[in-house]
C-alpha cells in the first residue's frame, strides 16, 4: 500500500506528460497536426495549404477564441469574479488537507469552483468537468446548480473546442454563446448566433423548432444592441410564428417598442396572451403583460395602463417578492405612469391601493 502511494506522483507527472505530448488534429483533413494557428492558439493545421483553405471558416472561430479571452481576463482582474464562489480554490489552513477533484480525486493542479457546493467540496479540474461533457447544460454533476463567472465561461469554450467540426458542435455553440453574453461579449456571441441560425437552417430549414429558436435568440441579442430595426426583420421573416411562441412574441414586442411601434406591439401581445390558458401567473407571462401596460401607456390610454401594470406589480410581489429587482422595476414603473397622467388617470390610480413610496 505504501508503495502504490509513493509511486502515485509519478504516475500522475506521467500522465501530464503523455497528455501533453499527445498529437493534435488537423481541422481541415483529420490528420497529424505540427502547425498552430498564431492568433488563436487552438487551431492546429498539417500544412500551410490547409490553413489557407479553412481561413474563411476559422476566422469567426478565431474571433470567438478572441472574446473567450477577453471574457477569461475581465473575469480575472474584476471584483466581480474574485467577490463570487467563480474563484480557485485554495487551502485556508496549512493543517487543512488539500482539496481533492470530485471527479478524478486527485489534489493535483489548479481546481476550481463555480457552482452551489460549500468549502472544498466543489472543487474540480476543468478538463474533468470536459470529459463528464458537463459543459452542454453547465451544470454541477453534485449539487446540480449552474457554474458561473469565469468557470462557466471557460468550461463552455473547452467544451466548444472539443465539439468543433463535430454533430455537437450546435450544442456546444449554443451553450458558449449564452456564456458569452453573461461575459458582455455580445459581438462574439451574436457572430455565433448567426453561424448557428446559418447551420440549423441549412439542416432542417426555417420552420424547424431549433431555427426558430436560433432567429428568436439572434433577435434578442440585436435588440440588446439597440439593432431593432435589424431584429423586426429577422423575425418577420418565416423564423417566427406568432401561434405558439409567446417567448418570440417577447422579443418581437420589445424591439417594436424599441422603435416606437406601440399600436403593432399591442396587437403582438394580445395574440400572444390569448394564448395562455392555464397558469396566468408565470414569469413570462407577467413580462408580456407588464410590456403590454408600456404599449398602452405609451398610446395615451393611461387608465388600462395603469390598472394593468398594478395587476402584475402585485402578482410580481406574490410570486418572486417584494425586494425582488424585477418588482422593484415594476414599482417604478408604475410610480412614473401615475405621476405622469392626466387628471382623470391621477384619480383612477389613486384608487388603487398599491404600497408605493414617494
Amino acid at each position: 500500500r505504501c508503495a502504490r502511494s509513493e509511486a502515485k506522483p509519478e504516475r500522475e507527472g506521467e500522465r501530464e506528460t503523455a497528455r501533453a505530448k499527445m498529437p493534435q488534429r488537423c481541422l481541415a483533413c483529420g490528420g497529424a497536426a505540427s502547425l498552430r494557428c498564431s492568433r488563436c492558439r487552438f487551431a492546429y493545421y498539417c500544412c500551410a495549404a490547409h490553413q489557407r483553405s479553412d481561413y474563411a471558416v476559422h476566422k469567426e472561430e478565431c474571433r470567438v477564441e478572441e472574446a473567450v479571452a477577453r471574457g477569461l481576463a475581465t473575469y480575472a482582474s474584476s471584483a466581480e469574479d474574485s467577490s463570487s464562489s467563480s474563484t480557485e480554490v485554495t487551502v485556508s489552513s496549512s493543517s487543512e488537507p488539500p482539496p481533492r477533484c470530485f471527479v478524478c480525486l486527485e489534489s493535483r493542479g489548479a481546481m476550481r469552483g463555480g457552482c452551489g457546493c460549500r468549502g472544498s467540496a466543489g472543487a474540480v479540474h476543468v478538463d474533468c468537468l470536459v470529459k463528464l461533457k458537463a459543459a452542454r447544460v453547465l451544470e454541477c454533476p453534485v449539487c446540480k446548480v449552474d457554474f458561473q463567472g469565469s468557470v462557466a465561461l471557460d468550461l463552455a469554450a473547452r467544451s466548444w473546442r472539443a465539439q468543433r467540426r463535430s454533430p455537437g458542435e450546435l450544442a456546444a455553440s449554443h451553450v458558449l454563446s449564452y456564456v458569452l453574453v453573461a461575459a458582455r461579449e455580445t459581438d462574439a456571441a451574436e457572430r455565433l448566433r448567426r453561424r448557428l441560425l446559418d447551420e440549423t437552417t441549412r439542416q432542417f430549414g426555417p420552420r424547424h423548432a431549433n431555427a426558430r429558436l436560433n432567429a428568436v435568440e439572434l433577435a434578442r441579442l440585436l435588440v440588446q444592441q439597440d439593432k431593432n430595426d435589424e431584429a423586426i426583420e429577422l423575425l418577420e421573416k418565416t423564423y417566427w410564428d406568432s401561434t405558439n411562441d409567446r417567448a418570440g412574441a417577447r422579443v418581437y414586442a420589445t424591439a417594436l417598442l424599441g422603435r416606437g411601434d406601440y399600436a403593432k406591439a399591442e396587437a403582438i401581445l394580445r395574440s400572444a396572451l390569448d394564448l395562455v390558458k392555464s397558469d396566468k401567473r408565470n414569469a413570462l407571462t407577467l413580462e408580456l403583460r407588464a410590456q403590454l401596460g408600456v404599449a398602452l401607456f405609451y398610446q395615451g390610454r393611461n387608465r388600462e395602463a395603469v390598472a394593468i401594470t398594478n395587476d402584475v406589480y402585485l402578482a410580481s410581489t406574490r410570486v418572486f417578492g417584494p425586494q425582488h429587482p424585477w418588482t422593484n422595476e415594476l414599482r417604478g414603473k408604475l410610480h412614473a405612469m401615475r405621476r405622469s397622467t392626466s387628471a382623470e388617470s391621477t384619480t383612477t390610480a389613486t384608487s388603487i391601493d398599491v404600497p408605493l413610496a414617494d
